[in-house]
């Protein structure tokens, strides 16, 4: 059964608790385009206090959702709707672990400087915030309109993109002559790609049967679930 299945009205309920899940994709779109501004060159010296203000206003939200799972367990108790109880948690985590990542990055800022503007890492550093923008951008809007085809492209545009960032880190590592940035920037795209993950894990719940829920075999074999095997 698809999540969209299990919320069969707009309002109250679990309904409502789509519009956290949204706020807390748009928290985490602000979250990382901090820190990675950070990297980019952003001389602010309260980013890192901004970083942590975001990501805790996930967290609130993430402890909201949880408590109003439980009350509509307690309220509800045998006609509670399990399965999208279990989806939602699941939801929850993985979203919540993106803001996780994005205070990783601005720590790697705020420890490694800003990288060299003109210089390629530097160009590839904005591309891939860019398109990451995009990606929770596309997600959040696919929660709210529960569009299991828009999931399926996206799981794939994601899986695509965690794919392109993991080959970028396994040229870093495999460089004979490696400069000083290198194990910075493999650690930089480290959670660029866990990010990534994360955001496919979300969709699997728009697009998949809840028995499938954060595993995805993607065109190149990949599980959506390894977002959370590799932390």
């Amino acid at each position: 059964m698809a999540w969209r299945e299990l919320f069969p009205g707009r309002t109250g309920g679990l309904a409502d608790i789509h519009q956290r899940l949204r706020d807390m994709l748009d928290s985490n779109r602000h979250t990382l385009s901090l820190a990675i501004n950070g990297l980019l060159g952003t001389t602010d010296p309260t980013l890192h206090d901004r970083v942590r203000r975001s990501d805790d206003r996930v967290d609130h939200l993430a402890r909201q959702v949880r408590r109003e799972l439980v009350v509509h367990a307690s309220v509800r108790g045998a006609r509670t709707n399990l399965p999208a109880m279990l989806a939602t948690m699941s939801v929850v985590k993985d979203i919540q672990r993106i803001g996780d990542h994005a205070t990783e990055l601005a720590r790697l800022a705020r420890l490694h400087g800003p990288f060299t503007p003109g210089q390629p890492r530097h160009a590839q550093l904005a591309a891939y915030r860019n398109r990451l923008d995009t990606h929770l951008d596309n997600t959040r809007d696919t929660l709210r309109t529960h569009d299991p085809t828009m999931a399926a492209e996206l799981i794939t545009q994601t899986i695509n993109l965690t794919d392109e960032i993991d080959l970028a880190i396994d040229l870093l590592l495999i460089t004979e002559y490696a400069d000083s940035d290198a194990t910075a920037t493999a650690l930089i795209y480290h959670h660029l790609s866990r990010t990534a993950a994360h955001l496919t894990n979300v969709l699997t719940a728009v697009a998949l049967p809840l028995d499938q829920l954060d595993h995805h075999d993607g065109q190149h074999g990949q599980r959506a679930g390894d977002a959370d095997t590799v932390a």
